[in-house]
This record gives structure tokens, C-alpha cells and sequence, in this order.
């Protein structure tokens, strides 16, 4: 029988970050929300912009302090999901801002 992973729900500013709305995304960290906050899977609203290939969004949400290290559950980063989603702007955006290309993943994968 095929089991179906619930997706967990994404608070307002990953749905932000995910959608590429610069705008109200910064109106949220401007309110007091924290760009480092992560969702039941460990996942922030800067991982959310690469995933997607938001690049305007991620780089917003690093001038606001978004961590480049932080990991999700399964010890994924920012830049592992552009990377493994092919987002080469965004990629390179996170890379410029110092990613670490060494970490790895529950996996152990790069």
C-alpha cells in the first residue's frame, strides 16, 4: 500500500518566500518575524525561496539574517535544495553569501 507523507503547513512567511513575494515578506520581518523560524520539518522560509528558485527572495531574507547553516530534519540546507532542484541563480546567490559546500545530510550527501 503507498503511504502519503502529510506535508506539514508552512507558516505565512514561507508561503511568502515560496511564492517569491518579496514585499509582504519583508513587511513580516519588519513586524518581528523571525526569517529563522522552521516549520515541523525543520524547513525555514529561506529554504522554502530556494526550493523554488526565489533568488530576490532568499537574498532579501539573508539581509535580514537568515542563517545559512540552519538544517531541517533531515539535515538539508538552503543550499542543498537549490542545488538538488537545479535553481542556479539561487544557488549561486547562497554561495556568494557563504554557504558551506562541506555540509552534509543525514545521508551524508553534500
Amino acid at each position: 500500500m503507498l503511504k502519503i507523507k502529510r506535508i506539514p503547513r508552512r507558516n505565512t512567511l514561507m508561503r511568502f518566500a515560496a511564492d517569491g513575494d518579496t514585499a509582504p515578506l519583508v513587511r513580516c520581518i519588519q513586524a518581528g518575524k523571525n526569517p529563522n523560524e522552521q516549520d515541523k520539518s525543520g524547513d525555514t522560509a529561506l529554504m522554502w525561496a530556494a526550493r523554488c528558485g526565489r533568488t530576490a527572495t532568499a537574498t532579501t531574507l539573508l539581509q535580514a539574517g537568515a542563517d545559512l547553516k540552519v538544517q531541517n530534519n533531515d539535515g538539508d540546507t538552503a543550499l542543498m535544495w537549490a542545488a538538488g532542484r537545479g535553481r542556479t541563480d539561487t544557488l549561486t546567490a547562497l554561495l556568494q553569501a557563504g554557504a558551506d559546500l562541506k555540509v552534509q545530510n543525514n545521508d551524508g550527501d553534500t
